[in-house]
């Protein structure tokens, strides 16, 4: 798994294994790194990783994020954008999902924060809530 930039400085991760190497070089238009000694097999690939994210760095920094992502669905490999906190906390998905949730008594700009992923079947999670101030609950705690 790596990190690569496409045109417009969009990152994404992507995964490509050895068995998806050949359905990457042909999708991206560089049959030639599938006879490339380098590459031939998984230990000469993990060897020369490197030499490989050079290249795909050059390839992938062309074209927009949109090429790349129908250039990987078709050849259904793992990949994702990687997205900012800005437009983490507005991912519908996730709150749908009640994992960005609405933070009570932050005050500010801070109306969000991450919730626990987890949901277990009959429990109803617990609405986030501000961090108490430093000392807050001294005399009720002492």
């Amino acid at each position: 798994m790596n990190v690569y930039r496409a045109a417009a400085d969009t990152w994404f991760v992507l995964i490509v294994t050895s068995d998806k190497l050949p359905a990457v070089a042909e999708a991206i238009g560089r049959p030639d790194l599938l006879t490339d000694p380098r590459f031939s097999d998984p230990q000469k690939l993990t060897a020369n990783m490197e030499q490989l994210i050079a290249i795909l760095d050059d390839v992938f920094g062309v074209q927009p994020m949109a090429h790349w992502y129908d250039v990987f669905n078709k050849v259904r490999v793992t990949f994702g954008v990687v997205r900012g906190p800005e437009e983490v906390v507005a991912d519908p998905q996730l709150k749908l999902n009640d994992i960005v949730v609405p933070l009570e008594g932050a005050g500010g700009k801070l109306t969000s924060t991450i919730s626990s992923p987890i949901q277990v079947h009959g429990v109803k999670k617990v609405p986030a809530k501000r961090a108490p101030e430093l000392g807050e609950h001294n005399d009720v705690i002492l």
